[in-house]
């Protein structure tokens, strides 16, 4: 995705791949970010909306969930993570649970939009075999690492990248997903997501037998940018949890 639409990048392989305890959700493997670019002015406006958008879903009983996350680096974007299992689901987006408050949401939706320098949609697919297993909760901050791999060089990078996955599965669980560009923006590029706690993890050097150190990922890419997302849950739909 161009840094200027999404500098979080998120999204963080989302719903499926971070609620993932599941059968259902495992098989979530196609994730849509919206991207919101918000006026700085305007961020509370965005979320108050966002906020009584999600009351009026909530109180039709939406079954869909979707995540928001903020930027913590780069411009003041907003994003929305949404699964789904397969394309198709696209087709079907009026939710029969929906239809008596869809003015409503039509005009909360056209005040979140005001708020907005830009909107933009992308769509990644999940990379299980790049992945560690779902973890139960989600991660408060997520490193992203936005990389774009050498077209000659995707077999070596996807090799190299199971072979770490294998070897990180000994440790104790974390989260770490990856997902490719499918939609919206190039094939070639590839997001890894590392759940943290708090900035503070950052300062932790990294353990003299760190398995990373054993690959020369950097060799099978042409561009890399690491930025922070912070999970917003206040801003999320769930249904069935105390996010929403």
């Amino acid at each position: 995705m161009k840094k200027g639409n999404w500098q979080g990048y998120i999204l963080v392989a989302f719903t499926g791949l971070m609620l993932g305890m599941s059968a259902s959700a495992q098989e979530l493997n196609i994730t849509k970010v919206t991207t919101y670019r918000v006026k700085p002015d305007r961020s509370a406006d965005f979320q108050a909306e966002i906020k009584e958008y999600n009351a009026v879903v909530k109180k039709a009983g939406a079954s869909h969930a979707y995540t928001m996350w903020s930027s913590l680096t780069g411009a003041t974007e907003f994003y929305r993570v949404d699964e789904y299992a397969k394309y198709a689901e696209l087709d079907n987006t009026e939710d029969p649970k929906l239809k008596e408050v869809g003015a409503d949401l039509a005009r909360i939706g056209l005040r979140i939009t005001n708020c907005a320098d830009s909107i933009d949609r992308v769509y990644y697919r999940g990379r299980p075999d790049l992945s560690l297993p779902p973890v139960p909760e989600i991660p408060k901050m997520v490193r992203v690492l936005k990389a774009k791999l050498q077209p000659d060089k995707v077999e070596a990078y996807v090799t190299m990248k199971k072979e770490y996955i294998a070897l990180l599965k000994k440790s104790p669980p974390k989260f770490e997903a990856v997902l490719q560009g499918r939609y919206g923006t190039s094939q070639w590029e590839f997001l890894t997501l590392e759940g943290i706690n708090s900035w503070a993890d950052l300062d932790v050097p990294e353990p003299a037998d760190d398995p990373a150190r054993k690959f020369n990922f950097s060799s099978t890419q042409t561009e890399r940018q690491y930025d922070i997302i912070r999970f917003r849950p206040e801003l999320s739909y769930i249904p069935g949890t105390s996010t929403n």
